[in-house]
């Protein structure tokens, strides 16, 4: 009777045990969980206030307005435009352009940004491109989508020492033009199939532009000779019917009319980490 008792208490301990096992496995588990949220949570967080106003020189999320809130004041107004459903379906939270001379400009050039920089935007074309050949020329010369009309160099003093970086997206390919006086070249070209909504972000790093497509880094450019290439942000000295939207040729003819939706154009003074990018393109 003892010898089974014993046997009984036992099995009985080993059963408590492996129980007592499980539930601390368990807790344990769901302490890591809850601390692996917690920490995304608060890396999110952190890095939507403070990492991203770091170095930020113009921003433009478009609700309702062309408005600036970096807290700099680059504002723009509205020119034959409208608003749309942003990528989340937020109502008057994008802009909206379906013909030629629709456009949102800027009051004034940004200043004391050379080199080095980073720009993002989220896009939705609804219109093929002009294709244009990746080259440093300053023959290539730009196509019909402009998202950001490259501004003329003149806008920041001498036009032989500095250009203006622009931003053409169609359903077809990606480009980055580089605009100064007779000089627009295409040192990034992209040729890809876009439809949607997708995030696009150029990083220039002392003068080398990548492009990052919804987050991941997929071409590199070249290096044109012009001495400071400075980020565009909707605003010309040379050209008042251009901005955000619109490039005009010299003739004063639309050459580079978007079709399509635009938002959220974010510009920096500076290289964004890759966690960064990560970030604005899922947010």
């Amino acid at each position: 009777m003892k010898k089974h008792n014993l046997i009984f208490l036992t099995v009985f301990g080993l059963i408590v045990s492996s129980c007592q096992k499980k539930i601390d496995t368990s807790s344990s588990n769901n302490l890591k969980q809850s601390t692996s949220l917690l920490y995304q949570s608060f890396s999110e967080t952190s890095l939507s206030t403070v990492s991203l106003n770091s170095g930020l020189v113009a921003y433009y999320p478009f609700t309702g307005n062309a408005n600036d809130v970096s807290g700099i004041g680059y504002n723009g107004s509205i020119n034959g435009t409208s608003f749309t459903k942003d990528r989340f379906g937020n109502k008057t939270s994008a802009i909206n352009l379906t013909s030629v001379n629709q456009f949102v400009r800027t009051n004034s050039a940004i200043q004391n940004v050379t080199n080095t920089f980073s720009i993002s935007v989220w896009v939705n074309p609804k219109s093929l491109d002009l294709i244009k050949p990746e080259g440093i020329s300053g023959l290539e010369g730009y196509g019909t989508q402009s998202i950001i009309h490259p501004t003329h160099g003149v806008s920041w003093g001498d036009p032989t020492l500095n250009a203006g970086v622009g931003l053409n997206v169609g359903t077809n390919q990606i480009q980055v033009i580089e605009h100064t006086q007779m000089f627009i070249a295409s040192p990034l070209v992209y040729a890809t199939k876009i439809t949607g909504w997708h995030n696009i972000i150029i990083v220039y790093n002392a003068h080398i532009p990548s492009l990052y497509l919804d987050g991941k880094l997929v071409h590199v450019g070249l290096v044109t000779n012009i001495q400071n290439v400075r980020p565009s942000n909707g605003y010309c000295a040379f050209y008042s019917n251009s901005g955000f939207g619109t490039s005009f040729a010299p003739n004063g003819t639309p050459t580079g009319q978007f079709i399509g939706q635009f938002d959220d154009i974010r510009i920096y003074n500076r290289v964004l980490t890759q966690s960064e990018i990560t970030y604005l393109a899922k947010h």
